[in-house]
């Protein structure tokens, strides 16, 4: 018996123990999970915690505006709703004593379909869901939530009862019955007359319905930029363009590092692009897509002194309002994503790199038979079959757009200097940009570089580049040797237009001496006056331009297509001193001769005739273009004053609805001025730091409901 209570014994001290070991083991996994979290993955929490707030401070405040050069607003944030249910509250309502005029889910389902547009069946099943919290619809205008406060029974489906003189209810459903002697108290007429004055109303905010202040995004100009405005979703976050690309500063979101003062409100962006100008763009792409039907068309205009992006567009483009259903290739910005062979455009680069070091004189001729062999490959013109040009000089090479001469003027130059003179325009590399989605082209591996890559490098195929890329280039050409660096943004404005942070031209480094870009200019003068480039002549104007034919390769086989072209041209006006420089691309036009100066020409011309009318510059001759509805304002005009007496940033607030309250000024206060001004207004509050108030969230005059908390920063 001792030695069986030995064991037990035993093994209870060893179960104890197991059990002590488990406790031990939990706690050292508590400890250590605690420590990890406060830690070692602190700044994660902080972070993810920082998006919660700032989740909840969009939707409340709401985002800045983005508006164009010239302050015409191009997407801002109006007042919304969302709208939503508790299902289980409206459930025991429905089944409860107050309900006793006959309302049902199916009736209300009916109503709603008509105030909110949407299916009835679609509600019916939301209503009927399980949860305390369904979302009927986001984004609703601010009518709805006025509708849902008052919405006539009869719309519902419910029994209305009539009055008697006193205002007591008779029970009659809608009429006054006879007394005893058998006399009706009113006339039929009369009756219906008391029926419609007398239909009641129902708060569907008491029953179960809720709605929740929110901000919708709106585009005044609907789809004119979409590719670089881009748009905003159901979040609040942006998700293209400068929208995404901007997206925390649009929030009011600074970051710790930020130049950025805190304000109260959201920050504003105004773009360098310019309504006019893109206006014109979009109109010729419209043209473009027209008359040829091409795959795809874009066009991208740049002020070459300074890299300001004046215009930027796509063809298939989207309505930023209706993004959801808009094929998601539509999003893109091709001036900035779309890489292709740029064809004899690129003859612009070539000629900037011989003349600079001095390979090709002035007076040196080359042979141009038609034709140009390489080993067993073959260059030709675009005119080969019609003429022999003979012996040219690189001018005339250009005027005539000769492959010929400029696959020797490639080979005399070498895979060296041609690769460092790539780089130092740009190729093959980001522009930097600020938008999201840049691609930075493609170019010939240095070490498989032939001859014969040498010669078709030097006319615009074999490498990839994009049409920032290439315009960005061409206008180091037109501005004496200095390559900018291309933007979007002009300034950050705060919530009254002042600008808080200004962008600045930035030169990334001269590329060649201003004495080979006046040459090279000259060239593309001749080429616009005498050459292939005829088309864009403007009389009274100097425009140097080249046009662009570039054969497409086919991705099955890797060898070019004969009937499938990238045409293009690109100008620049005035030459002698340029304002504005285009380049203009079509995608494989279909049942037209493919020419980059019959197809991109003529619409570049009238861009540039547009743009030049809109600057001020004497055109001899009249542009096609009406221009009365979009010369809002005086080019250069940008101040906050324009900004803020023209096009206000934001719609008016709303006064305060049922249940909702104006946030106070709480900016300058004591602790306690500011606790006693919240509880006036029946709104909670969480403090931070001590002495005046100089931070609050939301901002003063924003409209919240009852009982929100508004965050105060106190500092000394």
């Amino acid at each position: 018996m001792r030695a069986a209570g030995k064991d037990v014994r035993r093994l209870l001290r060893r179960r104890e123990r197991v059990v002590h070991y488990l406790i031990v083991l939990i706690f050292v996994m508590i400890a250590g999970r605690l420590f990890y979290l406060q830690v070692i993955d602190d700044k994660n929490i902080r972070r993810e915690a920082e998006e919660l707030r700032q989740a909840s401070r969009i939707a409340v405040v709401g985002r800045g505006a983005i508006v164009d050069a010239q302050n015409n607003i191009l997407a801002k944030s109006i007042r919304s709703y969302d709208v939503f249910v508790d299902p289980a509250y409206l459930r025991r309502y429905l089944r409860g004593s107050f309900n006793d005029r006959g309302l049902t889910v199916d009736g209300l389902a009916e109503g709603l379909a008509v105030i909110l547009e949407m299916e009835k069946e679609e509600i019916l099943t939301k209503l009927q869901a399980e949860g305390e919290y369904v979302p009927l619809i986001k984004q609703a205008p601010t009518e709805v939530a006025d509708k849902l406060r008052q919405v006539d029974q009869t719309l519902l489906g419910m029994k209305i009862e009539a009055k008697d003189e006193n205002g007591e209810k008779d029970g009659s459903g809608g009429s006054a019955e006879s007394g005893e002697n058998g006399e009706d108290s009113e006339s039929g007429e009369d009756a219906e007359n008391a029926e419609k004055e007398k239909k009641e109303k129902l708060n569907l905010l008491n029953i179960g319905f809720g709605v929740t202040p929110s901000y919708k995004r709106h585009y005044p100009m609907g789809s004119l930029g979409a590719g670089v405005v881009g748009f905003v979703k159901d979040d609040g976050n942006g998700a293209a363009g400068v929208e995404a690309y901007y997206n925390e500063i649009l929030n009011g979101r600074t970051g710790p590092d930020s130049d950025l003062p805190l304000i109260n409100g959201a920050y504003s962006l105004r773009l360098t692009l310019d309504a006019t100008i893109q206006h014109l763009l979009e109109k010729e792409l419209d043209i473009a897509m027209e008359e040829c039907n091409p795959l795809r068309a874009c066009g991208l205009a740049i002020d070459p002194m300074s890299g300001r992006i004046l215009a930027s567009a796509s063809r298939p483009t989207f309505d930023p309002a209706e993004f959801a259903g808009t094929d998601p290739e539509n999003y893109r910005n091709l001036p900035t994503s779309m890489t292709y062979e740029p064809g004899s455009t690129f003859k612009i680069i070539t000629a900037a790199m011989a003349i600079e070091e001095q390979i090709v004189s002035n007076d040196r001729l080359f042979s141009d038979p038609g034709f140009l062999t390489i080993g067993p490959d073959t260059i030709r013109n675009w005119d080969s079959d019609i003429t022999a040009h003979g012996d040219i000089t690189l001018a005339r090479a250009m005027l005539d757009s000769s492959n010929v001469v400029f696959g020797q003027v490639g080979m005399l130059i070498g895979r060296d200097l041609f690769r460092l003179y790539l780089q130092a325009f740009g190729f093959g590399e980001r522009t930097g940009v600020d938008l999201g989605g840049e691609e930075r082209g493609m170019l010939v591996k240095y070490d498989n570089i032939r001859n014969i890559d040498m010669a078709t490098m030097a006319f615009g195929q074999a490498n990839l580049t994009t049409p920032l890329q290439l315009l960005s280039a061409a206008c180091a050409v037109a501005n004496g040797g200095y390559l900018y660096q291309p933007y979007i943004l002009d300034a950050v404005l705060d919530d009254g237009g002042q600008p808080l942070r200004q962008t600045a031209p930035e030169v990334k480094r001269q590329v060649i001496s201003a004495t080979t870009a006046k040459e090279v200019m000259a060239m593309l003068e001749q080429v616009v006056e005498n050459g292939t480039g005829s088309r864009v002549r403007i009389p009274g104007i100097r425009v140097a331009g080249k046009t662009g034919t570039a054969q497409k390769i086919d991705p099955v086989s890797g060898q070019y297509l004969e009937s499938d072209y990238i045409v293009s041209f690109m100008a620049i006006a005035p030459a002698e001193n340029p304002r504005i420089a285009v380049l203009f691309v079509i995608d494989s036009p279909q049942g037209v001769k493919p020419q980059g100066s019959a197809l991109a020409g003529p619409r570049v011309k009238n861009i540039l005739e547009g743009a030049l009318q809109y600057y001020g510059i004497p055109v001899d001759g009249s542009t096609p273009d009406a221009l009365d509805d979009w010369l809002y304002t005086t080019p250069g005009v940008t101040g906050p004053l324009a900004l803020s007496e023209t096009f206000p940033l934001a719609e008016p607030p709303a006064p305060p609805g049922e249940g909702e309250v104006a946030v106070p000024s709480l900016i300058g206060l004591t602790m306690k001025q500011v606790g006693e001004r919240l509880a006036e207004t029946e709104l909670l509050y969480r403090f931070r730091g001590s002495g005046l108030a100089v931070e609050q969230f939301p901002a003063a005059g924003a409209i919240v409901n009852r009982g929100d908390v508004v965050e105060v920063m106190f500092g000394q």
